[in-house]
Formats: C-alpha cells, structure tokens, sequence
C-alpha cells in the first residue's frame, strides 16, 4: 500500500506547478467544498468539488496531510502548487471557479480500525460523504456534525458537514472485528438529590470505564413516574425512553461508539407525595444497565424539609459535605433508602413604617415593609390591606409581580426568600368630599406573622391636623 501511495504522489507531483514568483493571499475564498470518499482496506480514494470566487490574482492554502493529488484539468486561470506537504490554489484573475480534484489519502492502522485525515480550505459550506463496500462494515466521521449514516446496495457509509473545522477524518472497520469483541465497562456514579416538600431533584452523574470494545449505545433505568428533565454528554446523537410497568428504560446513542470512557449527566424529578403527617418516600435515582460494576456516592440536601431516615440497605453512611443532611457510599445496586419528609414552616416576621399623606382629594399612604422570614423560604406573600383603598403599586428586590383580589394583595417572588427583604406598598383612597377623621392602619400578612407598625401622618399645605 506504501510503494502504491508513494508511486501516486510521484506521478501527481508532475502535474502540479512548482514554486514561482509570490502570489497575493487573502482575496481567494472557497464558497463550496464537497468531500466524497470512496473507502477499502487498501485504498482511500476521495473526490474533491470545490467552488471559489476570486477577487483579482490570489491564492489560498487548499490541501495539507498525507494526501496525493492525482493529475486533474483545471479551469483557465486557476493552477495548483505544491509546497512541501501543503497543496496551495493559485487564481491568475478575478472570476468564479468550479473544478474537481481526485485524491488518494494515505491510510493509517489504529487496530480495529483504518483511518485517514488531512486539512481541508475554511468553506461557506463543506460537506463529506464516505462509504465502504458492505454492509456489515462500519464508517464513522471523526470532524465535523454527521448528519446520516446508510447501508444500502452493498455499501455502507456517512454524510455530514464540516464546521468552523477544516480537517477531515474519516475511520472504517468491519463488523466481524467488533462483534468478536464483547463491551465490558465499569461505572462510578455521584448522585445528589434535593429534597423539598413537594419534589426531589436528582442529579446523576456517571463516569463509565469502558475496558473493552466500544459503546455505541447505552441504557439507564427509572421509576417511570420519575421525570427526566435535562440529559448532558459528549457526542450524543440521540435518546429515547420505554416504560414497560413501573420502570423506564433511557437508551442513549452516540455519533462515534465511546472507546476507554465516557461520562452522562442526568437531571431528573420525583414528586413527594403532601400531607401534615410525615410522608414515606422511596429514593430512586436513575441506574446504569449492563455494567460489570457500579460503584460511587449519594448525597442528600434538603429545603425547607425535615429529614428522617426510615430504611436503609446497600449504604454505607460517611462525612457529608457542608450544608448536606447526609451523604453515603455504595459499591453495588439495588440499593435502597426510605425518607420520612415533613415541611418546614415559615416564620415570618413583618416590620411596617406606615407614612401617610393627607391631601385635599385623597389619602396616600406608603408601607415600608421589612420582611423577615426565618426556618424555611417563601415564593409569595399574602398581605390584608385596609377596607376602602386601591393598591397603587408594590416595589421591593426579587418581586416578580403581585395581583390585587378581594382585599389582599398576593406578591410572588422570582427567587425563594429566606432572610430579610424590602418592600414597598402604596395604598390610595379617593374623596369627593373631604372627611371629618381619616382611620389609618398597617398591612396584615396572612398566616401566623410577627407584626409591628410605625404610623407617621403629614399633611399637605392649607390642611390643618388635630388630633
């Protein structure tokens, strides 16, 4: 295979111009380049159409590797030259080119596997096709995004395109060779759950050791009520979920099969059941199929949750990580872990500076709220406001919005609230005539609160206050 690359080269050296006088760089540019590959065990082949546009006389480095260029017609004005083990285009004028270039790549032995790669011109758009005879053969496409994979006719092969990248790799191998090999992988897993009163929040991460052959696919197990929300790792082509019972099987596909390892991330939730009285729940974090074997770490967080180890098996408990509830280690499955949930309940304590304003239409008043809420968070807060006024606005940090009804006012936060926070709530009534004695009194918030209240009157020129 050697002396036949070798002899190739020479021949196609012939055909190329050898080095001249300097030409101009940076105004050639590629819009078009489309790849095809023609592959065997002793023998690459590729066939190379290109599109370029030139500005006036330039050039641009088009080819690089351990390629020949076979001899090849070009359009008028453009020429190929060859500097060292570089190919550069050569354009004479300005003008739109179209031609095609015959390849040969010389082939590498990375057992099981025949490869090739070189460097290709940054393009608009390139493009790659290979394929190889058989149907039983594999073609994989190292750079670049695969689009397709076929086996049609008796052949078998990819299509994809090359990004901001400009090298091509391309590798192939018969089936036979990998079947003979089985897939033996180990996994280490670190799973954290987040435990509130009404969901529990995986995230799974899995480290897998592949110590023989290669993945092109893998498959996980969960409750089938569990929910998978978010799915991260390298190269994966695609996933889907089977339910079958009370369980669902995650399959995920590759673009190239992983070889020595490979790492998933799984984001999953499980809904607690409520209630006043502590509630029994299983934990079930998502759980590899088919490894030799499985080790790793589980670690539980909590909010605004009490925690009660009812059951344990398969766990053995060490140090928990700063601000954990527990934290244990596992060297196989089934593993199994019972909690008792219960809610933590709020203490809220509401401080109101009540300022407000007499005019001769109408009573403004401005609450100054400071909110502290203590044990566990809240997203909302639900305050009482005085018969008689219209809310005119709420103001404070982290307020998402809030909605008057029936009385109250319900103001939600964009973020859980735990700790001191500032509010503010203006408050209007309107007057047709103008009243004897005005009645002024503080926000209530709803539920079991800590409340105090400033008050502090002014009012505006020409109106006299008595007490």
């Amino acid at each position: 295979m050697k002396s036949v690359f070798l002899a190739l080269l020479a021949g196609a050296l012939t055909q190329v111009a050898l080095a001249g006088k300097p030409v101009p760089a940076g105004a050639l540019t590629v819009r078009e380049i489309h790849y095809a590959a023609q592959l065997a065990d002793d023998e690459a082949r590729l066939t190379v159409d290109l599109t370029a546009e030139a500005t006036g006389e330039s050039s641009l480095p088009l080819l690089a590797g351990d390629i020949a260029v076979l001899p090849t017609k070009l359009p008028a004005g453009l020429s190929l030259r060859r500097n060292q083990a570089a190919f550069q285009i050569v354009a004479d004028r300005a003008g739109q080119y179209s031609c095609r270039l015959e390849l040969v790549a010389k082939i590498s032995r990375a057992e099981p596997w025949n490869q090739i790669s070189f460097t290709g011109p940054a393009a608009t758009i390139a493009s790659v096709t290979a394929q190889a005879a058989g149907t039983n053969t594999e073609v994989q496409l190292l750079t670049g995004t695969l689009l397709a994979t076929f086996k049609a006719n008796g052949v078998s092969g990819v299509t994809g395109f090359l990004g901001a990248e400009t090298s091509v790799a391309l590798r192939w191998q018969g089936k036979v060779t990998e079947v003979a090999r089985k897939v033996l992988f180990t996994v280490d897993s670190t799973i954290t759950a987040q435990l509130t009163p009404t969901v529990i929040k995986y995230t799974s991460r899995f480290h897998y050791d592949i110590v023989q052959g290669s993945a092109a696919q893998l498959t996980l197990t969960l409750p089938a009520a569990q929910a998978l929300t978010k799915l991260e790792g390298e190269q994966i082509r695609d996933w889907h979920t089977t339910s079958a019972g009370d369980a669902q099987t995650l399959t995920v596909e590759f673009i190239r099969p992983l070889e020595k390892a490979g790492e998933l991330n799984l984001f999953s939730e499980q809904i607690v059941g409520t209630g006043a009285t502590p509630a029994a729940t299983e934990l079930a974090p998502p759980q590899p199929l088919g490894a030799e074997r499985e080790s790793g770490s589980l670690t539980l967080f909590a909010e605004d949750t009490l925690v009660e180890i009812a059951a344990l098996n398969g766990l053995r408990q060490v140090n928990a990580p700063e601000n954990a509830v527990v934290a244990y280690r596992f060297n196989a499955r089934p593993l199994a872990l019972t909690l008792k949930l219960k809610p933590v309940e709020p203490v809220i304590s509401l401080a109101d500076r009540v300022n407000a304003r007499v005019e001769e239409t109408r009573l403004v008043i401005a609450h100054n709220l400071a909110l502290d809420v203590q044990k566990a968070g809240i997203y909302s807060l639900e305050l009482t406001t005085p018969a008689g006024f219209a809310v005119a606005d709420v103001r404070g940090d982290g307020l998402e919005d809030w909605k008057m009804e029936a009385g109250k006012v319900r103001v939600n936060f964009s973020t859980r609230v735990l700790g001191g926070r500032k509010l503010t709530v203006q408050l209007e009534q309107a007057w047709k005539n103008f009243p004897e004695k005005i009645i002024i009194a503080p926000l209530r918030a709803a539920g079991n609160a800590q409340e105090t209240a400033e008050i502090g009157v002014a009012a505006a020129p020409g109106i006299r206050r008595s007490r």
